[in-house]
């Protein structure tokens, strides 16, 4: 058995011990101890360290348990087929590597509480991808082409749902802007449709990887593919700034001058039409090239006329914030 399959086992192991040890610390309502002088207490009772009420501790136990048991067979059954279970061993490290990421921009933008703990743990998901990615054989590169299609479907998928929840946000923020306010009920109703959008960003980001694997050679000269993750790059950052900067403030917000002037607010409001411009853009590009088969332009040429749509997106968001703002129109 090789050095890969040993730091796999051991780096499984640490990870498994961190998920079990912040399990029993959450159920216990007990603060853990937190190096580094953090605040894992917060972070890990937080409204975002469950999903669909079930603890993030439940998927790192699984995750790392079942990277140990792929990372052990070997040793228990010589005779599976060790490019079936590297396979399995890049697809999950993928998933927990994204997954650890959007964990750390949560602690980082919107809990605003570190958990020495999780960046731990996410450490050890990423050095698990790096153990899993190092170990390719091209084997594995030839199996992961044999989904090529299904990953295509995939991704195309994630994005049309991506655009689709969008559009749809955007409508309901324009349809709550009919009394120029944004009650609490009418946020949450966003967010909620919102959660879908960052679920759709996870599925193009791990897919879009996949897809990268099946002909690295061929798409490292496709400039349509870069431009794509490109957009989707700026759809996740720009989703973290509407969640840190205008999604808590939302409520607050009037968008009608009709209250006591305050430069803050003004800011916000043309902030928050800004990036919501930037938001539709950049999904109508990512979608636009998903479906066109074939474009014979530069990487640079491309990222030129996406550059032009958003700047002319947020010029025209800036235009009707205004026209809103004095109350010059009537939203229907």
């Amino acid at each position: 058995m090789n050095i890969h399959f040993l730091l796999g086992i051991l780096f499984s192991l640490v990870g498994l011990l961190i998920a079990l040890y912040l399990l029993r610390k959450k159920k216990a309502l007990e603060r853990p101890f937190c190096p580094l002088r953090a605040d894992c207490h917060t972070v890990i009772q937080s409204k975002y360290s469950s999903i669909l009420g079930v603890p993030l501790e439940y998927f790192g136990i699984g995750y790392y348990l079942l990277s140990a048991l792929l990372y052990t067979a070997p040793i228990a059954f010589p005779f599976l087929d060790v490019v079936l279970l590297k396979t399995i061993l890049i697809t999950i490290s993928v998933v927990g590597a994204v997954f650890s990421v959007y964990l750390i921009a949560l602690q980082a933008f919107v809990i605003k509480s570190w958990c020495s703990w999780c960046v731990l743990s996410a450490i050890t998901s990423t050095i698990l991808f790096v153990i899993s990615f190092v170990s390719l054989t091209p084997e594995v590169f030839v199996t992961i082409s044999l989904f090529k299609r299904f990953l295509i479907i995939i991704h195309v998928l994630a994005v049309i749902v991506g655009m689709g929840s969008a559009f749809v946000t955007d409508r309901l923020f324009f349809k709550f802007l009919k009394d120029y306010n944004i009650s609490e009920e009418e946020k949450n109703i966003m967010d909620e449709v919102s959660k879908i959008i960052w679920i759709a960003l996870f599925v193009i980001i791990v897919s879009g990887i996949f897809i990268y694997f099946t002909n690295i050679s061929e798409y490292n000269n496709t400039p349509k593919f870069f431009a794509k993750m490109i957009a989707v790059l700026v759809i996740t950052v720009n989703g973290i700034f509407l969640n840190v900067i205008i999604s808590p403030k939302l409520v607050s917000i009037n968008f009608l001058n009709e209250v006591p002037f305050s430069r803050d607010i003004s800011k916000k409001r043309k902030l928050a039409f800004a990036l919501g411009a930037i938001s539709l853009s950049s999904w109508l590009t990512a979608f636009c090239l998903a479906m066109l088969k074939n474009i014979s332009y530069t990487l640079f040429e491309i990222l030129g006329v996406y550059l032009v749509v958003v700047i002319f997106a947020i010029l025209g968001s800036q235009v009707f914030e205004y026209v809103l703002s004095n109350k010059k129109i009537k939203i229907s």
